[in-house]
């Protein structure tokens, strides 16, 4: 019988809440999985964001290839560091180990794996594109035949997705994060069955959506537990494929502590505070309320105030600003330093690069609070990435600790303050999880694994090497048998499918969830 392998993503899991589960016998089917089989860390990327994190699980390459650290495009050139484009399918079509894999001649299919929106072809294979999505009539698949089987699938009208609210529009984010991982399991349920597909993927995303919002409760425990059994349900249909389950990254509640790294930079000479704008009064707004309530302020300004606020909201005078900020996620913040012909109103010789960045290095660690410095690392980009998109990274990557995060905030004022965080509030962490059980891996507990080398793995299972051109590698400890060479790079061409054809239906969806 020819191998099969099944990798479930479980988005945002961790090792904290099934640990506790496992103890308590809750989710019996990944118990058994764990008694035969290997269990690791997902150490995951910088920062540990879904864009990142799952687009480099798909093409095996470093964020400094891929060139997606989150949802919006890097554009150093602008104060804000972010360009309009958004990532997405666009970002991995024709670069996929998944794509690479079918060319090969195995059979494919990815039902929800984020980041592949809009979908893209699999020779011969089938995708269901994964989120963050818009919600449409139709359901987003490729080939565009397998549509109608699914039907009847989305909503009465195309609109943009929302993580707290059902199909029929009530806002109720438990009932929401079922609805759509019960969708995703009916696809997984007839692909497994109808089709003879060497590797599966399936990502299911209640455990990160539930998460934000329910850390440290009982409706998040549940979550786990109904996964489990969705677990179960997918091994009978599928008894002799081997299984991996891997999440993006962890989780951990949400912080309690506001870091201003704007005014750190003006305290130690490298930025200049700008008159107030509506802008930064916008920034600071966000900062200050809860995220439903921000949602419903946001939701009544115009589209083109909000594009101006987030583009303005740094606050710092271009042309007599040495270093800015630029936040990437929560606790992990970039500083870029403005370079005379490499930025806009760049004020830095070339020549006096390096020694501005030290600087700026300085600065930070030297933030202190009554529990001792405030970044647990500040390294430079090179340290953290590699690839041909580096130039377009923050010169400077902030880890701060894993209660505070980021502010906006510049001008007078402190660099450090408290926040009252919600109950419930759930933020991200970079240790995930790995599980791999049945023929062809190996049993144990080994070293944390990147998202590069997950894919790398499962089809070293397959028997089929890895192009030479990418990072991931399979993990010998992971394997119960020789890992297959690496290939030559194969000459693959990307396919002409629409491009991000419905960017303000998406733009719309991930700012309902609060990351634009």
């Amino acid at each position: 019988m020819s191998p099969r392998v099944l990798v479930l993503g479980w988005d945002g899991a961790t090792w904290d809440v099934l640990d506790r589960l496992l103890d308590a016998g809750r989710v019996p089917h990944l118990a058994r999985l764990l008694d035969g089989g290997a269990r690791a860390v997902l150490r995951s990327t910088d920062p540990p964001v879904t864009p990142a994190a799952w687009t480099s699980l798909a093409t095996g390459m470093d964020p400094g290839r891929t060139g997606v650290l989150g949802f919006r495009h890097q554009d150093l050139r602008r104060l804000s560091g972010y360009s309009p484009r958004l990532a997405g399918g666009d970002d991995l079509r024709g670069r996929t180990l998944y794509e690479h894999a079918a060319a090969s001649g195995l059979g494919v299919a990815l039902v929800a794996h984020p980041m592949t929106w809009p979908p893209f072809p699999l020779p011969g294979g089938a995708l269901l594109a994964g989120w963050p999505r818009p919600e449409t009539r139709d359901p987003p698949v490729w080939p565009p035949e397998l549509a109608e089987p699914l039907r009847p699938w989305g909503v009465e009208q195309d609109r943009p997705s929302d993580a707290t609210r059902t199909r029929d529009g009530a806002r109720d984010p438990l009932r929401a994060a079922e609805e759509l991982d019960a969708r995703t399991m009916r696809v997984a349920r007839r692909w497994l069955t109808e089709r003879s597909d060497a590797l599966t993927f399936v990502g299911l995303q209640g455990t990160d959506h539930v998460a934000h919002r329910f850390w440290g409760c009982p409706e998040l425990d549940d979550v786990y537990a109904r996964c489990d059994g969705w677990l179960g349900e997918l091994q009978e249909i599928a008894p002799d494929a081997s299984v991996v389950i891997v999440s993006d990254h962890g989780f951990g509640p949400g912080p309690t502590g506001i870091v201003h790294l704007g005014r750190a930079l003006e305290v130690a000479g490298l930025a200049r505070a700008a008159a107030p704008r509506p802008a930064r009064r916008l920034a600071a707004l966000r900062h200050a309320l809860p995220t439903d309530r921000w949602k419903a302020v946001r939701a009544r300004l115009p589209n083109g105030l909000r594009r101006w606020g987030f583009e303005g909201a740094g606050g710092h005078q271009a042309g007599h600003t040495r270093v800015t900020r630029v936040p990437l996620y929560e606790g992990w913040e970039g500083l870029v330093v403005q370079v005379r012909g490499r930025q806009r109103g760049g004020v830095v010789d070339p020549a006096d690069y390096q020694r501005v960045r030290e600087q700026a290095r300085r600065a930070v660690l030297a933030v202190a609070d009554e529990a001792g410095p405030v970044a647990v690392r500040v390294v430079d980009r090179e340290e953290v990435w590699r690839g041909p998109q580096l130039s377009g990274f923050p010169d400077l990557l902030v880890e701060l600790r894993p209660e505070l995060t980021g502010g906006a905030a510049v001008g007078d004022g402190p660099v450090v303050e408290p926040r009252v965080r919600p109950e419930g509030e759930g933020s991200h962490r970079p240790d995930g999880i790995f599980v791999a059980s049945g023929p062809g891996f190996a049993a144990g507990e080994v070293a944390p694994i990147p998202p590069q080398d997950v894919i790398a793995t499962a089809l070293a299972v397959l028997g089929l090497g890895v192009p030479e051109t990418v990072d991931g590698r399979p993990r010998a400890d992971l394997l119960t048998a020789e890992a297959p060479r690496p290939v030559p790079r194969r000459s693959g061409q990307r396919s002409e499918v629409p491009h991000m054809q419905d960017r303000a239906s998406l733009e719309a969806s991930l700012e309902a969830l609060g990351y634009l």
